[in-house]
């Protein structure tokens, strides 16, 4: 018998879409798995959905908590979950019916304590929009130090936990923070940092849909300084150059998201200017780094009145 995958999906509110994740985990060529469904309480008929699965299904758990967030309801399915392996699903996304035996088989061939694949974006009503761009066309096997160095870029496999299998030890004196709309960030770090290998493979085996009216897609000035904790908790984790570029991406989606509020802070500006100043070389040198982003943060750097300009700009003809 094979090791045990703990799937854990925290559900709230998604009916129209549970239905179709749910069938991607139980179609999955690797059966040896058991599925928690952590009801976060809902209030629209996802719970009934549940139900209604885990009786055609005895791999699935249905277990009821109260609304505590996206945090807490992976939290509760941690503390349930019995399985060698952990894999985490949003419930308004699906996976390939490969996925986890591919991520179980690479795990187990190159003992890597997590093992990363690349993704899609669907939209909501599952039409196909892009593949998400990848630096590396080849699978790659980090070491820890070598893996958080590029976990806040772009082009790599950001710091996601819905498109990785980790090992279950690794989350002994770990969780996700509580009340916390960017709770996958500082904790993937702190993954990454515990574990030994990690193996980033090149296969788009998650698909991620686009919401309007998702979580993180809902602009509030006051939630948006929650991306800003767990990227100053990192910074005072290492002092690698490549983790610090890395922040500074997370920067300027603070400020992209300020400016579509009609907001501005200047205290966190003049942070992300000392965060640059003197990595300037660093910045321009860095082959990690797209050439589109270097030119956003040494223009926002320069002269941010420009930027906000040509920035709204843009969100006009995208509108």
């Amino acid at each position: 018998m094979r090791e045990l995958i703990s799937v854990i999906v925290p559900v709230y509110n998604v009916e129209k879409y549970l239905g179709e994740c749910i069938e991607s985990l139980i179609c999955q060529t690797y059966t040896n798995i058991e599925i928690l469904l952590v009801n976060d309480g809902a209030t629209d008929s996802s719970p009934k959905i549940c139900n209604y699965y885990q009786k055609i299904d005895q791999r699935i758990k249905v277990i009821n908590t109260e609304n505590g967030g996206l945090s807490a309801a992976r939290n509760v399915g941690i503390a349930n979950a019995k399985g060698a392996y952990f894999a985490f699903v949003d419930s308004d996304d699906f996976i390939e019916e490969t996925m986890l035996e591919t991520l179980f088989a690479h795990a187990e061939k190159s003992s890597a304590d997590i093992v990363c694949c690349n993704y899609d974006f669907y939209s909501e009503t599952s039409k196909f929009q892009k593949t998400h761009k990848i630096k590396n066309r080849k699978n790659m096997l980090y070491t820890s130090a070598q893996a958080r160095d590029v976990l806040l870029y772009n082009n790599y496999y950001r710091c996601y936990a819905w498109n990785k299998l980790f090992r279950a030890e690794l989350f002994e004196k770990i969780r996700f923070p509580e009340g916390c709309i960017y709770e996958d960030i500082l904790t993937s770090y702190l993954l990454l940092e515990k574990a030994n290998n990690i193996l980033y493979i090149t296969d788009d085996l998650y698909h991620y849909r686009i919401r309007t009216n998702s979580i993180t897609r809902k602009i509030c000035p006051e939630k948006l300084y929650q991306i800003l904790y767990p990227i100053r908790e990192i910074r005072k984790r290492t002092g690698s150059k490549s983790v610090l570029i890395g922040s500074m991406l997370y920067y300027m989606f603070f400020f992209n998201d300020m400016v579509k509020c009609g907001k501005w802070d200047n205290g966190v500006y003049k942070e992300f200017k000392e965060l640059v100043h003197g990595m300037i070389s660093d910045i321009l040198l860095d082959k990690n780094l797209e050439m589109k982003s270097k030119i956003s943060l040494l223009l926002y750097y320069c002269n941010r009145n420009v930027y906000v300009f040509a920035y709204r700009f843009y969100l006009k003809c995208s509108s």
